[in-house]
């Protein structure tokens, strides 16, 4: 009995120690992409969290830019100046992504164009729009024109998932729900950010 204690024990402080090392890990890199990559916009109070906006230019409709699945607005470090020329142009990081903090809301394709939505009234950019999409994001301007339709202009999908895609490629998407849940748990420690590491 005395050996199974120890041997607890000593698993237990293993973990404890992983588990300190892993946060280190993580806040150190965190630390160190936000020097890399400083706040570029504004970051606009939608009550409760706030969204990462940045907008540059001037002229309508108002180009809103949006990134793929986990990227940030840095995606478009290389397109929005080039358009932002001849127009305005905002690109913005998804509640959880980049500067954004994580909205207390379920993240529906529906409540990210009412996010999107309410941070661009809150910092004055006004309609007609005309949104951009990449992957996910397409599905997401989408929702946002059928949300929004007298408000957007157009519609560009940059290799963007089909509304139907869940449905007509389930292996694209594989449900994994302990999966996610065990990412989500453990992302503090630096297990998400070490497996997108090792995608690249």
């Amino acid at each position: 009995m005395r050996k199974l204690r120890v041997s607890l024990t000593g698993a237990f402080t293993v973990l404890i120690l992983i588990a300190a090392a892993g946060y280190s890990y993580d806040r150190l890199a965190t630390s160190h992409e936000r020097a890399r990559y400083p706040l570029k916009g504004q970051l606009v109070d939608l009550g409760g969290f706030r969204l990462h906006l940045y907008c540059t230019g001037a002229g309508k409709p108002a180009v809103l830019l949006d990134a793929g699945a986990f990227d940030s607005l840095e995606q478009w470090d290389l397109v929005q100046p080039g358009v932002t020329k001849c127009i305005q142009v905002c690109s913005y990081d998804r509640p959880g992504v980049g500067y954004s903090e994580v909205s207390p809301k379920p993240q529906t394709s529906s409540n990210i164009a009412e996010e999107l939505h309410a941070a661009l009234m809150r910092a004055g950019i006004s309609s007609p729009y005309l949104r951009v999409g990449h992957s996910i994001a397409g599905f997401y301007a989408l929702m946002f024109a059928s949300r929004f339709r007298d408000q957007v202009a157009g519609l560009v999908l940059e290799d963007s998932v089909h509304p139907h895609e869940l449905k007509e490629f389930p292996t694209h998407f594989p449900n994994h729900p302990v999966l996610f849940t065990a990412l989500r748990l453990t992302a503090p420690f630096g297990v998400a950010r070490l497996l997108h590491m090792g995608c690249r």
